[in-house]
C-alpha cells in the first residue's frame, strides 16, 4: 500500500513530516488518516492491480486475484474454490436481499477463474450478459444481485481456458 502526504515530497511508506517507518494493515480503506506519531495528515491509496503481487502465498495461502467492488475494499481470492452468497456457510457472503444464499461459485484452474451460477434466483452477469458457467479475464466485470464487481489476476501467457466463455451460446 502506498502511503504518501498532502504534498509530492516524501517518500512511500514513510511520513514526510516526521521521517517515521508506517506499517499498515492491507485491508486497510483507501482515504486521510494521520500519522500515528505526529499526527500529519497522509492519504492511503487503493493498492493497483500490480502492486497485488498475485502468486504470493498469505496466510499458507496462494493470492490468485481479486474481486474489486465498485465501492469498498477489495476480496482476495485465495483458494482454489469459493462460493458466494448469503448463507454464513459461504466463503464469500454477500448479504443483500436479491442474492441467493448459495448464489454462485468461483473455481481457479489451469491460471483461469471460471464463475458458475448455482442456480440463483437473480442469475448471474458477466460483462452484461447472464451466464450459467464462464471463464473470466481480468478486468471482467461481474454482476451478482445488484452488486458489481472487476476481476483482477495474472492469467498464465501460454494457456488456454478449459471451460465456456462469458456469452457463449454453450456457457449461457
Amino acid at each position: 500500500m502506498n502511503i504518501s502526504s498532502r504534498t509530492p515530497e516524501g517518500e512511500p511508506n514513510r511520513c514526510p513530516v516526521c521521517g517515521n517507518a508506517l506499517h499498515l494493515d492491507p485491508s486497510r480503506p483507501p482515504g486521510d488518516a494521520p500519522c500515528p506519531v505526529c499526527g500529519s495528515l497522509l492519504w492511503f491509496s487503493r493498492p493497483t492491480p500490480a502492486s497485488l503481487n498475485l502468486g504470493r502465498t498469505t496466510g499458507g495461502f496462494k493470492l490468485n486475484g481479486e474481486l474489486l467492488p465498485e465501492t469498498g475494499d477489495g476480496i482476495p481470492l485465495i483458494r482454489s474454490r469459493l462460493r458466494l452468497g448469503r448463507r454464513p456457510s459461504c466463503d464469500i457472503r454477500l448479504l443483500a436481499p436479491n442474492v441467493s444464499g448459495l448464489h454462485c461459485e468461483l473455481v481457479f484452474r489451469d491460471g483461469f477463474w471460471t464463475l458458475r451460477d448455482l442456480e440463483s434466483t437473480s442469475g448471474v452477469n458477466v460483462n452484461g450478459v447472464r451466464v450459467t458457467e464462464a471463464v473470466l479475464f481480468p478486468g471482467d466485470r461481474i454482476s451478482i444481485g445488484k452488486r458489481t464487481y472487476t476481476i483482477h489476476y495474472t492469467p498464465p501467457a501460454s494457456a488456454v481456458p478449459s471451460a465456456p466463455m462469458a456469452g457463449d451460446p454453450s456457457g449461457a
